[in-house]
């Protein structure tokens, strides 16, 4: 049986699925649990070609007014068995926790794709993309450990530049960062243009872990690639130098990468 708010809703398990709009943020109580809803979709994710609803859910520790959610998990409602399947997740605290449905994995069937936003100064997110044929949860994509597999070198060089490697990729990319000011250029480099001597360690950025991911349909037949966003930066967090950029595409067995590519930003003249 399924409540909102304690009072039991019997359009519930009929067909309609968990949730209507006016539901998101209200309390649900099912199966022993007790959750808030965060955000629903529907689509059939079992393959039996019935409309399922899923949702991510999760408890809300302190005021109901903080965006902040813990024990976040996913919520499928079989849409023709009714019954509900409760997915935790591995890193289940964070805020704006959403599900959005789409084929990553090319079989013609719903997958789900959750994110949620870490609340940290990194403005990093957590992402995951689960399968969920045959009501089997099955978990293709993690961000983070797919942002343990992109291996990256950022070195300054000599006249102003920066050299990003990806050594996963063997990619090499070249940054020009003579327009950042003689204040920030000055700690680093000689009036000369090279780089000054580091008796302890040398002049390294980093290539953040992952940022968002985001699912992007780029053939626009229906199937969505994976779109990695990973921030390049020098000195100190806030320092951003560029943006990485990888796309991975299902290849019938995991998610791959097929194309990388650093972005810029425009300076003000």
């Amino acid at each position: 049986m399924f409540y909102i708010n304690g009072f039991h809703d019997p359009y519930y398990g009929m067909g309609r699925g968990p949730h209507k709009d006016n539901d998101i943020g209200q309390m649900m109580y099912y199966n022993g649990h007790s959750d808030y809803i965060m955000d629903c979709a529907d689509g059939d994710v079992n393959g039996d070609r019935i409309p399922d609803s899923v949702c991510t859910v999760g408890n809300r520790p302190g005021d109901l007014q903080s965006p902040f959610v813990e024990n976040i998990a996913i919520l499928i409602q079989d849409g023709k068995t009714h019954k509900y399947t409760r997915i935790p997740l591995k890193e289940n605290m964070g805020y704006n926790p959403t599900v959005f449905l789409g084929d990553f994995t090319k079989d013609h069937i719903d997958d789900i794709f959750v994110s949620i936003d870490s609340g940290g100064s990194g403005g990093f997110s957590y992402d995951y993309v689960y399968s969920f044929v045959d009501n089997i949860p099955r978990l293709p994509f993690d961000s983070e450990e797919a942002s343990q597999e992109l291996k990256y070198q950022v070195n300054y060089r000599d006249f102003y530049k920066v050299e990003v490697i990806c050594d996963t990729l063997k990619k090499k990319y070249i940054i020009d960062i003579s327009d950042k000011g003689s204040e920030y250029l000055s700690e680093i480099y000689n009036p000369d243009g090279t780089l000054k001597t580091q008796i302890d360690t040398p002049f390294l950025g980093e290539v953040i872990p992952l940022g968002n991911v985001y699912p992007v349909d780029y053939q626009r037949d229906g199937i969505y690639d994976l779109n990695l966003i990973q921030r390049v930066i020098g000195k100190y967090n806030a320092d951003t130098l560029a943006v990485v950029e990888t796309i991975l595409e299902w290849n019938g067995a995991e998610f791959v990468p097929t194309t990388q590519r650093l972005s810029i930003f425009g300076s003000e003249f």
